[in-house]
């Protein structure tokens, strides 16, 4: 710990103030020159297999523990670890006596690829070990169906409907559950985005009643959302809240938070479509509240786009727009389309087409630019926290712009810039910036006037 201690003092390292376990990183170019030494001296072999064995084992450890409450510190630990294992994957992955180990990882990661939004990293893993034939079948099958859903996701159903084949072909004769699971649940995830409900609901059916309940319970969680999602697609809107109440049971009873949340998701959807708003707002708000730990992008992206169309049925167009905004520049961060799944699509064109009959197209295009500049951590900010009585604008119609009348009516509550400032998720300065331009634009003197103007406005 004295040369630890000693290198933090030199700048040679620094520990990471983020983390409560110590972390230390070094520059750069210190770095490289002692990975140019290493090379030189002919001694990268011993710690390349340092580091894939404990690469591994940080991934044995991040699998087994998922499918409980310890997932946001799960996914912090393989962020912290993420340049360390794409290094142990660069070279695993590519090695044919080394593949096997480089798909163990990449599949026991799967949901860690899609929540942080590097599906394209994953797919370009699994793509790469599975090159090579030396691994076990059953292995290969996994990692074929999990590129498969990931691919998916990425709209490219022609390369997802090659790969679930390769499974099929593999999974053949092997009498295992476990691989069945993730055949039926890259099949369904297929159906589901290429417009076929009806095999989605059989697929995933069939493998729930043939599997031991309980025995997979991460399978029969991801089933079970894939299950209910069809349901709701087909109009079954009952059957659909009865298998999405089913899995947040399920889930929730082992403190569980990514298959969790994405019950609740669901469950806004199908409890919007019954009318229910109030609690379909609850149920999407509750999972943006669970996905924001554990760092779900897609997962934000979905509770947003679900938010957003509720706010378009209860006539509050701005936050609606303001919402698809920030959820789009999710989706294109991501590298998946809004459109590429049936279910995702239909909650965008919902809560575009009444929020564009609602606002006028220059006010619709601001408040989706709004959004659109906000960062994730921002827009979750907003989404759980925005004032909705700014969508029945009072200011309407006068020289200010949307963000300048957003600011007049908290003006108008008597807030401070500071307070401004944290409502909106912005700097002071901004919060200032803007103030002095509406003052400017009303020619007003003072915010005493400005609030007088906003009650005048109200009346």
């Amino acid at each position: 710990m004295d040369l630890v201690a000693s290198l933090v003092d030199k700048s040679v390292l620094f520990r990471d103030p983020d983390e409560e376990v110590a972390h230390y990183r070094m520059l750069d170019t210190i770095r490289e020159y002692g990975a140019a030494r290493l090379l030189e001296e002919g001694g990268t072999a011993r710690w390349e297999e340092r580091q894939t064995l404990v690469g591994m084992e940080r991934v044995r450890e991040i699998a087994e523990r998922w499918m409980g409450p310890d997932q946001d510190e799960l996914v912090r630990l393989a962020r912290r670890n993420h340049d360390n294992l794409r290094g142990v994957l660069q070279r695993t992955c590519a090695t044919p006596d080394q593949a096997a180990t480089g798909l163990t990882m990449v599949v026991r990661l799967e949901h860690y690829w899609v929540m942080t939004g590097r599906i394209s990293e994953g797919v370009h893993w699994l793509t790469t070990g599975l090159r090579h034939e030396g691994a076990d079948p059953a292995l290969r099958a996994r990692a074929h169906a999990v590129a498969s859903y990931l691919s998916s996701l990425q709209a490219d159903l022609g390369t997802a409907a090659r790969h679930l084949d390769e499974a099929r072909a593999l999974g053949a004769g092997l009498d295992d559950v476990g691989v069945e699971g993730y055949l039926a649940f890259a099949d369904a995830g297929l159906a589901l985005f290429d417009g076929r409900p009806e095999r989605a609901v059989e697929t995933s059916a069939g493998w729930l009643r043939r599997a031991h309940a309980g025995c997979h319970l991460q399978i029969e969680s991801m089933l079970l959302l894939a299950q209910g999602l069809a349901l709701s697609a087909l109009g079954r809107l009952d059957e659909a809240v009865e298998v999405n109440q089913r899995l947040a049971q399920r889930t929730g009873a082992v403190g569980e938070r990514f298959l969790h949340s994405m019950a609740l998701w669901s469950l806004s959807l199908d409890l919007r479509e019954r009318g229910d708003l109030d609690a379909a707002d609850a149920h999407a708000t509750r999972a943006l509240e669970l996905k924001r730990p554990i760092g779900d992008e897609v997962g934000v992206a979905l509770c947003l786009e679900s938010l957003a169309a509720t706010a378009s049925v209860r006539r509050d167009p701005a936050r609606s727009a303001t919402l698809l905004g920030a959820a789009e520049r999710l989706w294109r961060r991501i590298g998946v389309t809004a459109l590429s799944a049936p279910y995702i699509a239909a909650q965008r064109e919902l809560g575009e087409r009444l929020a564009r009959g609602s606002l006028r197209d220059q006010l619709f295009e601001d408040a989706y630019r709004c959004g659109q500049a906000m960062s994730t951590a921002e827009a979750v900010r907003w989404a759980l926290t925005a004032d909705r009585a700014v969508a029945d604008d009072p200011l309407d119609g006068t020289r200010l712009t949307r963000r300048e009348r957003e600011i007049a009516l908290l003006i108008g509550e008597g807030l401070t810039n500071q307070q401004i400032a944290d409502r909106l998720v912005i700097s002071v300065r901004t919060a200032q910036g803007h103030v002095e331009k509406i003052l400017r634009k009303l020619e007003l003197a003072s915010r005493t006037q400005v609030a007088t103007w906003v009650v005048s406005r109200r009346a």
